[in-house]
């Protein structure tokens, strides 16, 4: 269950005009826009000291005297000038009242350090994490064990929500957190106005239940940052597949994501139980009489991702990956299946053995018949 909603600032919440604000300094030091550009990676948004020092870091590496009023400069024109900074659009500020009034907790997590004067977003952040008065970057673990304790909340029960790939979302997964790009071009992006939709999806539903729901492109979002996760954990030759009706575009399905961990033998990862639980991973130890292992993610009984670890070429493995095949090289058949669905839902809403089974008979000739033409 996702209790507190992380947000990183800068392209996040806020947009920043990089190109404006470095453009001032490279005009007020008369130095190069491109030199100005470079050293600031290296200094301002890289070292876990303080603003003082890295604007003096700053300043030598430019050929720049360190006095006082040049470090003061950088501080009115980095921190202080509320120009830098503007919503990145005008639904923002709605988004953040809407999670308010579900009552979720709201804080920012950011390297930036800066002096927000923008009171009406201060009233919706319920706290605020900066890497320079907190000690740690977000690249450390420490960071995200201090907020949890200092929150009382565990591991996976934060999201958060940044644009940077290594710090707003591979560091927070690597430690245990759950999170999501927005403004990155290079990767899977969630777009800001479905993130009530991503959270209800990692809220789960029950066990029991059959509440089928369209394609959405968030099941994609969500395996691949299970995938990731996983990465950090399993051994780099266990393979990971995106399976199950999620994995299909245009079919509908419960909003759970299957996720297969394939290994050689079923008992190669017994010695990764204990990491994946610590990591939110329940396990299910009936010593793999179904021909797999399977751990689930959610809170209680409700769920939100499966993972089966199967052996390859098995027969589980050959059912999850052919009628995957056959259902993307056959879109027709992808409405016949919707449609014994969402039959199958208004029978069994709250019976998701007899729905399993409603569905057999459909899924053994779709694989009898990939296996005649394959």
């Amino acid at each position: 269950m996702i209790k507190i909603i992380s947000f990183d600032i800068g392209n996040t919440i806020y947009k920043i005009a990089k190109r404006h604000k470095l453009s001032q300094i490279s005009i007020m030091l008369e130095r190069d826009l491109e030199d100005v550009k470079d050293i600031y990676k290296k200094t301002f948004q890289v070292k876990n000291v303080t603003f003082k020092q890295n604007a003096k870091d700053f300043l030598r590496a430019l050929n720049i005297s360190t006095e006082e009023k040049n470090i003061n400069s950088l501080e009115e024109i980095l921190i202080n000038n509320s120009n830098n900074l503007e919503y990145v659009s005008t639904s923002t500020e709605k988004i953040l009242k809407d999670l308010k009034e579900k009552n979720y907790k709201i804080i920012l997590l950011s390297n930036t350090h800066r002096k927000d004067n923008k009171a009406k977003l201060l009233k919706l952040i319920d706290k605020s994490y900066y890497s320079f008065e907190i000690g740690c970057l977000k690249t450390d673990k420490k960071t995200y064990k201090m907020i949890e304790k200092d929150l009382n909340v565990k591991k996976q029960e934060f999201l958060h929500i940044g644009d940077n790939y290594q710090t707003d979302y591979l560091y927070p997964i690597k430690n245990g957190w759950n999170a999501v790009l927005v403004n990155n071009k290079d990767h899977d992006c969630i777009v800001l106005e479905d993130l009530e939709e991503l959270i209800k999806i990692l809220n789960g539903i029950d066990k029991n239940s059959v509440e089928l729901k369209d394609y959405t492109y968030l099941y994609k979002i969500i395996y691949q940052m299970e995938k990731d996760r996983l990465s950090f954990i399993l051994d780099a030759s266990m393979e990971v597949y995106h399976v199950g009706s999620t994995s299909v575009e245009g079919l509908c399905a419960k909003p759970i994501i299957d996720i297969a961990i394939v290994v050689n033998n079923l008992n190669d990862i017994l010695p990764y139980v204990k990491t994946m639980e610590k990591q939110g991973y329940y396990f299910r130890d009936d010593n793999g009489v179904k021909g797999e292992y399977l751990f689930h993610r959610g809170d209680g009984d409700k769920r939100y991702c499966y993972v089966h670890v199967i052996e390859k070429d098995s027969t589980r493995y050959n059912n999850f990956m052919n009628f995957k095949k056959y259902l993307e090289e056959h879109k027709e058949t992808i409405t016949e299946y919707n449609n014994l669905k969402k039959e199958l839902e208004k029978k069994y809403k709250t019976d998701r053995k007899k729905y399993t089974e409603g569905k057999n008979d459909f899924i053994q000739r779709i694989l009898k018949e990939y296996k005649d033409n394959k």
